[in-house]
């Protein structure tokens, strides 16, 4: 994930924005906030015979083998 920096009002991403951030073998489904502010993504493997999610947050990657353990997971740590 790439950081930009804005020297004015923050843009607020939506579920329009989707698109922006899927690729390669993955497609993003949803788009929440950190505490800091920063993009979560809630992507699903495209690809693969069995469903892959998983969650990209700051530097990290964590990868479930369903949605609701994916949304489990975002639930307590994350706002949409």
């Amino acid at each position: 994930m790439k950081y930009k920096f804005y020297y004015g009002e923050k843009p607020k991403l939506t579920n329009t924005d989707l698109d922006n951030f899927s690729g390669g073998n993955y497609e993003c489904r949803e788009l929440m906030k950190d505490g800091k502010g920063q993009p979560v993504l809630l992507m699903k493997n495209t690809k693969a015979d069995v469903p892959v999610w998983k969650v990209v947050y700051a530097f990290s990657t964590i990868v479930f083998s369903s949605y609701d353990e994916a949304m489990a997971f975002c639930e307590d740590r994350f706002s949409k």
